[in-house]
């Protein structure tokens, strides 16, 4: 509504900020798919990814699964859903409502597989922009730029854990 004017506008970030992922570190989840689907699938992504980064650092996953024609992507998508779960500090924050939320984050995934990511971890109607559609980043602060166009509102605070793109990108 229009009272969410007058609430500061607190963009999130995604991964190992609003929700947790029940795995070590992020190519872990490859693991899993390999684990169900095997074909040496973690080395082959891997190596799909990053292809992708050198050719293009606004990648998204239907980048990266060209070089993957003998994979789906769904099956790294449901083990994302599957091995994800909300960080409670921040579910809290974000159910209180005090401020207007968004999400923001520099992700080969699509912004509408985020939002399902969010949803079920317990996010109401998440507003999520992501790297990939944007073609901007967080590190370089172009991403926070071009939402704040998009929105036509200033983002007041970002809360994120990534030293380089979630404070260095968002002072910028």
């Amino acid at each position: 509504g229009e009272n969410n004017r007058l609430m500061a506008l607190v963009s999130l970030d995604v991964f190992d900020t609003a929700i947790f992922r029940k795995v070590f570190q992020p190519s872990n989840i490859f693991d899993l798919v390999e684990d169900d689907i095997g074909r040496n699938f973690k080395i082959q992504r891997i190596d799909a990814q990053n292809k992708c980064r050198k050719h293009d650092v606004h990648y998204s996953i239907l980048d990266i699964y060209k070089y993957l024609p003998t994979f789906n992507l769904k099956d790294e998508i449901k083990a994302e859903y599957e091995n994800c779960e909300a960080n409670p500090y921040i579910l809290d924050m974000y159910n209180k409502g005090v401020y207007d939320y968004i999400f923001i984050s520099d992700m080969y995934l699509p912004s509408k597989v985020i939002v399902s990511l969010l949803e079920k971890c317990g996010y109401a109607n998440p507003k999520v922009f992501v790297s990939c559609e944007h073609r901007a980043l967080k590190v370089d602060g172009s991403l926070f730029k071009k939402v704040e166009e998009i929105l036509g509102r200033e983002i007041s605070k970002h809360i994120g854990d990534n030293f380089g793109a979630d404070i260095l990108g968002a002072k910028k």
